[in-house]
This record gives structure tokens, C-alpha cells and sequence, in this order.
């Protein structure tokens, strides 16, 4: 069905990728290797390690309302992800651990850290999906998700606010100005019933 939906000969598909699961591998990681250059860009100039977070996140969150099947396949293909070994959670480890040496973060350990940064990523990009076409409440759902991170990793009380409401001017409002494309309901019907 694959090859058929991509209109390419079987045969071809098979040149490119031993099975199913090769194919999959090869989506989740070329879609998560640019969700990852998105997040290195936007923090290419921040040191501070909740800063990094916050826009981290909200950069995961702009990707997902750009490129809803982007988010989809993330959402879905998740194996492995949280294992701080994973090599595309390099920069999360690094960041823990930096935010945990300068005091700027009190993470709960590494385990627990990536799956709160990586569970509240994916689970919030799915609910973004649900509320993509109401953006005023989409933009508090941001919020809130971006404050319970970082309390979740020990940010102090005080920051927490003023982070996240930079990090949403920087990196959020610009986006949530432009109108969503609604999906036609062939694509709506065809991504949801896998």
C-alpha cells in the first residue's frame, strides 16, 4: 500500500528499503533530524539551560502545527526515543546536565527528565493537533505545557513565567497569526485510520 499511495513501482520501493519497518526508520528519523535542526537553530545563541527548553518545546510545538504529519509520524514512531543513549538526545542530556551543574534546574534524574521533556512534546503536539484551527486556545495549551516543564525540572519559581512568555513572542506568535490549511478529508481519513 505504501508504494502504491507514493506511486512508485513495488520494485522500487524495495531498491530503496529492505521492508516496512526500514521505511519507517528512515521517516522517523529524517522528520525528527529536521524537528532537531529547527530546535538547534533557535537556541544556536542560548546558554541558559530553561531558556533552552522552553523554546525547545515551543519549537517542537510550531513544527507540529506547520506540518501536521510531521507530528503525526513523531507522534506514532516513538520507540526507543526516550532512552537518554538515543544519539538525537545528546542535546537534552547536555542541557540537564549543564542546567544541573549552574543550579538553573533541579531535573528529578535523567530517566524521568527526558521522558517528562519527550512525553509532554509528543502528547502536547498531539493535542495541538486537535486544537489547531482554535489558536488563542492552542497558544494557552503552549503555555501551560512550557510551565509545567520546567517546573517538572526544578526551574526556579520565579523565571518560569517570564521565560515562557519570550520564548511564545520569539518563536510562537508569529506562527499562530497565519491561518491553518484544514486537510482535505481524504488526507484527515487516510492518516487517522492507521
Amino acid at each position: 500500500r505504501i508504494a502504491a499511495e507514493a506511486d512508485v513501482a513495488k520494485g522500487s520501493f524495495y531498491n530503496h528499503f529492505t521492508d516496512r519497518d526500514s521505511f519507517f526508520e528512515f521517516v522517523r528519523t529524517t522528520t525528527r533530524a529536521e524537528l532537531l535542526d529547527e530546535i538547534a537553530e533557535v537556541n544556536a545563541h542560548v546558554t541558559d539551560a530553561p531558556t533552552q527548553f522552553a523554546r525547545g518545546m515551543l519549537t517542537s510545538f510550531r513544527f507540529g502545527l506547520k506540518n501536521s504529519l510531521g507530528a503525526r509520524i513523531l507522534i506514532h514512531l516513538t520507540n526507543g526515543v526516550t532512552d537518554p543513549e538515543f544519539p538525537t538526545n545528546d542535546d537534552i542530556v547536555h542541557w540537564l546536565k549543564r542546567g544541573a551543574k549552574d543550579g538553573s534546574l533541579n531535573p528529578p534524574g535523567l530517566d524521568s527528565s527526558i521522558a517528562l521533556i519527550l512525553g509532554l512534546s509528543y502528547l502536547g503536539m498531539s493535542r495541538l493537533l486537535e486544537l489547531q484551527f482554535d489558536r488563542p486556545r492552542a497558544r494557552e495549551t503552549m503555555r501551560g505545557i512550557c510551565i509545567a516543564l520546567l517546573r517538572g525540572l526544578g526551574t526556579e519559581s520565579s523565571r518560569i513565567e517570564s521565560i515562557v512568555d519570550q520564548a511564545l513572542a520569539d518563536i510562537i506568535d508569529q506562527t499562530l497569526q497565519t491561518k491553518p490549511a484544514r486537510a482535505s478529508s481524504r488526507t484527515t481519513t487516510r492518516t487517522t485510520s492507521r
